[in-house]
Protein backbone atom coordinates (compact mmCIF):
# COMPACT_ATOMS: atom_id res chain seq x y z
CA UNK A 1 0.00 0.00 0.00
CA UNK A 2 2.95 2.44 0.27
CA UNK A 3 3.67 1.98 -3.53
CA UNK A 4 -0.04 2.71 -4.14
CA UNK A 5 -0.01 5.54 -1.72
CA UNK A 6 2.57 7.13 -3.47
CA UNK A 7 1.35 6.76 -6.68
CA UNK A 8 -1.83 8.12 -6.01
CA UNK A 9 0.19 11.52 -4.12
CA UNK A 10 2.23 12.18 -7.57
CA UNK A 11 -1.49 11.43 -9.36
CA UNK A 12 -2.83 14.20 -6.90
CA UNK A 13 -0.22 16.67 -7.50
CA UNK A 14 -0.22 15.98 -11.25
CA UNK A 15 -3.61 17.00 -11.94
CA UNK A 16 -3.99 19.52 -8.74
CA UNK A 17 -1.65 21.93 -10.86
CA UNK A 18 -3.64 21.53 -13.91
CA UNK A 19 -7.34 21.07 -14.75
CA UNK A 20 -7.95 17.53 -14.42
CA UNK A 21 -10.41 15.50 -17.57
CA UNK A 22 -12.98 13.70 -16.60
CA UNK A 23 -11.32 10.69 -17.37
CA UNK A 24 -8.40 11.53 -15.21
CA UNK A 25 -10.89 12.57 -12.07
CA UNK A 26 -12.31 8.80 -12.73
CA UNK A 27 -8.79 7.41 -12.19
CA UNK A 28 -8.26 9.29 -9.51
CA UNK A 29 -11.49 8.63 -7.58
CA UNK A 30 -10.76 4.69 -8.31
CA UNK A 31 -7.20 4.76 -7.43
CA UNK A 32 -8.65 6.56 -3.88
CA UNK A 33 -11.41 4.22 -3.36
CA UNK A 34 -9.26 1.14 -3.98
CA UNK A 35 -6.34 2.80 -1.32
CA UNK A 36 -9.53 3.22 1.18
CA UNK A 37 -10.50 -0.43 0.62
CA UNK A 38 -7.08 -1.57 1.20
CA UNK A 39 -6.76 0.68 4.17
CA UNK A 40 -9.68 -0.65 5.87
CA UNK A 41 -8.67 -4.37 5.12
CA UNK A 42 -5.32 -4.04 6.80
CA UNK A 43 -6.78 -2.43 9.62
CA UNK A 44 -9.60 -4.99 10.27
CA UNK A 45 -6.92 -7.78 10.13
CA UNK A 46 -4.75 -5.69 12.26
CA UNK A 47 -7.70 -5.07 14.64
CA UNK A 48 -8.27 -8.64 14.40
CA UNK A 49 -4.51 -9.26 15.40
CA UNK A 50 -4.81 -6.91 18.63
CA UNK A 51 -7.79 -8.73 20.04
CA UNK A 52 -6.27 -12.21 19.58
CA UNK A 53 -3.08 -10.71 21.65
CA UNK A 54 -5.30 -8.55 23.72
CA UNK A 55 -7.65 -12.06 24.29
CA UNK A 56 -4.46 -13.84 26.00
CA UNK A 57 -2.92 -10.80 27.67
CA UNK A 58 -5.87 -10.45 29.82
CA UNK A 59 -6.43 -14.39 30.46
CA UNK A 60 -3.25 -13.78 31.29
CA UNK A 61 -3.35 -11.29 33.68
CA UNK A 62 -6.27 -12.70 34.93
CA UNK A 63 -4.60 -15.87 36.30
CA UNK A 64 -1.47 -13.82 37.79
CA UNK A 65 -4.02 -11.56 39.97
CA UNK A 66 -5.57 -14.54 41.19
CA UNK A 67 -2.01 -16.14 42.04
CA UNK A 68 -0.74 -12.81 43.48
CA UNK A 69 -3.77 -12.17 45.65
CA UNK A 70 -4.44 -16.03 46.78
CA UNK A 71 -5.48 -16.76 50.17
CA UNK A 72 -7.98 -13.99 49.88
CA UNK A 73 -11.37 -13.42 47.80
CA UNK A 74 -11.01 -11.40 44.74
CA UNK A 75 -14.05 -9.22 43.48
CA UNK A 76 -14.33 -8.84 39.67
CA UNK A 77 -14.04 -4.83 40.68
CA UNK A 78 -10.44 -5.57 41.94
CA UNK A 79 -9.42 -7.67 38.71
CA UNK A 80 -11.08 -4.47 36.49
CA UNK A 81 -9.19 -1.86 38.52
CA UNK A 82 -5.94 -4.29 37.69
CA UNK A 83 -6.87 -4.10 34.42
CA UNK A 84 -8.01 -0.47 33.78
CA UNK A 85 -11.64 -1.58 32.63
CA UNK A 86 -14.81 -0.76 33.47
CA UNK A 87 -15.97 -3.62 35.33
CA UNK A 88 -19.25 -3.83 33.11
CA UNK A 89 -16.32 -3.50 30.11
CA UNK A 90 -14.45 -6.34 31.91
CA UNK A 91 -17.07 -8.99 32.05
CA UNK A 92 -17.76 -7.94 28.15
CA UNK A 93 -13.96 -8.43 27.22
CA UNK A 94 -13.47 -11.51 29.56
CA UNK A 95 -16.84 -13.21 27.88
CA UNK A 96 -15.01 -12.37 24.50
CA UNK A 97 -12.16 -13.71 25.23
CA UNK A 98 -12.73 -16.69 27.65
CA UNK A 99 -16.00 -17.79 26.41
CA UNK A 100 -17.18 -18.12 29.55
CA UNK A 101 -18.24 -15.63 31.95
CA UNK A 102 -15.83 -13.35 34.24
CA UNK A 103 -17.42 -14.79 37.69
CA UNK A 104 -17.37 -18.63 36.35
CA UNK A 105 -13.82 -18.30 35.02
CA UNK A 106 -13.08 -16.79 38.98
CA UNK A 107 -15.17 -19.81 40.30
CA UNK A 108 -13.51 -22.39 38.63
CA UNK A 109 -10.12 -21.07 39.72
CA UNK A 110 -10.57 -21.42 43.09
CA UNK A 111 -12.56 -24.72 43.04
CA UNK A 112 -9.09 -25.84 40.77
CA UNK A 113 -7.46 -24.62 43.61
CA UNK A 114 -8.79 -25.79 46.30
CA UNK A 115 -8.90 -29.64 44.41
CA UNK A 116 -5.14 -29.66 44.10
CA UNK A 117 -4.95 -28.57 48.04
CA UNK A 118 -7.09 -31.46 48.99
CA UNK A 119 -5.48 -33.88 46.89
CA UNK A 120 -1.88 -32.70 47.59
CA UNK A 121 -1.63 -30.70 51.41
CA UNK A 122 -2.93 -31.87 54.62
CA UNK A 123 -4.55 -28.62 55.20
CA UNK A 124 -7.37 -28.25 57.33
CA UNK A 125 -10.92 -27.76 54.94
CA UNK A 126 -11.21 -24.02 56.43
CA UNK A 127 -7.32 -23.17 55.69
CA UNK A 128 -8.29 -24.67 52.36
CA UNK A 129 -11.06 -22.43 51.46
CA UNK A 130 -9.05 -19.58 52.75
CA UNK A 131 -6.46 -20.34 50.54
CA UNK A 132 -8.39 -20.82 47.94
CA UNK A 133 -10.03 -17.56 48.12
CA UNK A 134 -13.71 -18.36 49.59
CA UNK A 135 -15.09 -16.11 51.74
CA UNK A 136 -16.14 -18.69 53.83
CA UNK A 137 -15.89 -23.03 54.74
CA UNK A 138 -19.40 -22.95 54.45
CA UNK A 139 -19.77 -21.01 50.89
CA UNK A 140 -16.95 -23.24 49.41
CA UNK A 141 -18.57 -26.58 51.04
CA UNK A 142 -21.86 -25.26 49.41
CA UNK A 143 -19.99 -24.62 45.88
CA UNK A 144 -17.61 -27.42 46.01
CA UNK A 145 -20.74 -29.84 46.73
CA UNK A 146 -22.46 -28.16 43.88
CA UNK A 147 -20.02 -28.25 41.59
CA UNK A 148 -18.76 -31.59 42.41
CA UNK A 149 -21.42 -33.91 43.83
CA UNK A 150 -19.08 -34.54 46.80
CA UNK A 151 -17.93 -32.63 50.03
CA UNK A 152 -14.47 -31.65 50.16
CA UNK A 153 -13.69 -34.14 52.64
CA UNK A 154 -15.14 -37.00 50.44
CA UNK A 155 -13.55 -35.33 47.86
CA UNK A 156 -10.08 -35.74 49.94
CA UNK A 157 -10.78 -39.05 50.97
CA UNK A 158 -11.09 -40.40 47.68
CA UNK A 159 -8.05 -38.17 46.23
Amino acid sequence: TSKELDTLVEQMLEIWHQKPTELQALRLQTSLLSLLLNLKQLGQQHEADHIADTDESLLSTVNQLMAKWRGRPVRNEEIAAATKYSTSRLRVVFKQAAGIPLGSYLKNYRLNHAMALLRTSRMSITEIATQAGFASPQAFSRSFRKETGKTPRSYRKRA
